[in-house]
């Protein structure tokens, strides 16, 4: 077997090699791990260098979106503010009281420090969303109270219960049979006996009966507080209990009861008990006919 050998300066002769092919295996061994290892190294360092520029790309795309998401959200939130000032008006035109919802201090603590700037968005649409509950609570508040004043109007005594000219108005008078001054707390129809009578808003039937010098009247409750009456009928054409519509015929115009000076009708309203002037309800533009039941008119 070969030997190998090496000139040693210090000793000034030949030493030899022991385990030379060994050595030599060994160390080419170690040179081509060391050449695999910057391999592998600048192998991984370039695959990673594509996953980071990829993400990097994943992340500017998702940057976009949500930059976009942010645009919606303010042109969401510009029309909801819009609306709002919508509901601000119909509050005020139903007599409701007048609110506002504070958008720019709601939802803004927490923590902020998103890198992609996801926080904001929820934040902003945590604020849309109490924003639009906000502004459900006023349209259904809106519309409650517009169905009330529908019912309201409805019921109100708001036209003439009969198409004839005036007799005695509200207020002091001197009574024409009893001659002192008393307050008289309605107004007069002149009509001759069996005039139509039709009632002024919705309500149901109260009294039907002979009521003092009043003789046959009629009462109606109309709700909210109003009830209107009829004295000096010739006849009703109701009875207690019955619910009835504006317009509807209710009794025919008469001279009964001791205090009647001749045929007219004798017509109140009351507001909570006490009397109120008639004529102060009435809308001249509704024209009772139009009101009738068909075939009555």
């Amino acid at each position: 077997m070969a030997k190998f050998y090496f000139f040693s300066p210090e000793k000034l002769k030949y030493i030899e090699i022991k385990y030379f092919k060994f050595k030599t295996l060994a160390t080419a061994m170690l040179i081509s791990f060391f050449i695999a290892a910057i391999f592998l190294t600048v192998f991984f360092i370039h695959t990673s260098n594509r996953g980071i520029d990829y993400l990097s790309y994943k992340n500017r795309i998702l940057q976009q979106k949500i930059d976009n998401l942010k645009m919606d959200f303010l042109e969401l939130e510009k029309g909801l503010s819009e609306i709002s000032a919508q509901t601000g008006y119909l509050r005020v035109s139903v007599d409701l009281p007048s609110t506002r919802f504070d958008i720019e201090n709601l939802g803004t603590g927490g923590k902020q420090d998103n890198a992609i700037g996801v926080n904001p968005i929820i934040t902003q649409a945590e604020r849309l969303a109490a924003f639009m509950n906000f502004e459900k609570t006023n349209i259904f508040q809106i519309e409650n109270k517009l169905k009330k004043r529908d019912s309201l109007f409805a019921h109100i005594p708001a036209v003439k219960p009969m198409d004839v000219g005036y007799g005695d108005s509200f207020g002091m008078r001197l009574h024409p049979i009893l001659k002192v001054r008393r307050m008289h707390e309605g107004i007069d129809f002149k009509s001759d006996v069996g005039g139509r009578i039709c009632t002024p808003g919705d309500g149901v039937v109260e009294f039907v009966g002979l009521k003092g010098g009043y003789g046959l009247t009629l009462e109606i409750n109309h709700g909210f507080g109003y009830k209107t009456l009829y004295g000096h009928l010739y006849r009703a054409k109701v009875k207690i209990g019955q619910e009835v519509k504006r317009g509807e015929l209710v009794a025919l115009s008469g001279n009964s009861g001791r205090l009647s000076t001749g045929p007219h009708l004798h017509y109140e309203v009351k507001k909570n008990g006490i009397a109120m002037n008639p004529l102060n309800y009435f809308f001249d533009d509704i024209d009772m006919a139009d009101l009738h039941e068909p075939g009555l008119k």
